[in-house]
C-alpha cells in the first residue's frame, strides 16, 4: 500500500522550511521540487513527499518500511538504486522524525558532486558570471 501524500503542499512546505530553512519551489513536468541552498532535497509529485537519498540517510528508509512492510514503497533490491524515496505516512505525520529525515535529505542532496552554486558561475569566455538580480 502506498503512503499518500493527503496534506497540501502549502501545509507541508511550512512544516519543512522550520527544519531546513527557506525552501525554493520549482514546478516542471507534474512535479514540484523543493530546493534548498539551489539543490533540490525534496519532490511531491502525485500527492507523494519524496526525499533524497544517499548511503547515509537510505538506512532510514529501510528501517522504516521493516517496521511497517504494509507501506513497502518499492520492490525489495531496488532501494539502493534510487536517488529519491518516498516518506512514508507514518513519518509524516511526526514532525520530530520529519524534520530529522527532512534534514538528512538536505545533506544528501548537498553532497551531490557536479552542482554549480547560482552565485557563480564560469561561462563560456571562462569568466566568472554573477546571478541574474
Amino acid at each position: 500500500m502506498n503512503a499518500q501524500f493527503n496534506e497540501s503542499a502549502a501545509t507541508v512546505i511550512p512544516r519543512l522550511t522550520e527544519a531546513v530553512g527557506e525552501i525554493e519551489i520549482r514546478k516542471s513536468f507534474g512535479v514540484t521540487r523543493l530546493i534548498v541552498d539551489q539543490k533540490p532535497f525534496a519532490i511531491i509529485k502525485s500527492g507523494r513527499l519524496f526525499f533524497r537519498t544517499d548511503e547515509q540517510n537510505r538506512a532510514d528508509f529501510d528501517k522504516a518500511e521493516r517496521k511497517n512492510p504494509e507501506e513497502m514503497l518499492i520492490p525489495p533490491g531496488y532501494a539502493s538504486e534510487l536517488v529519491y524515496r518516498q516518506v512514508p505516512s507514518h513519518i509524516l505525520h511526526d514532525q520530530p522524525t520529519l524534520d530529522d529525515w527532512a534534514r538528512k535529505a538536505a545533506e544528501a542532496s548537498a553532497r551531490v558532486p557536479g552542482f554549480r552554486s547560482e552565485e557563480r558561475r564560469v561561462g563560456k569566455e571562462g569568466r566568472v558570471r554573477e546571478p541574474a538580480t
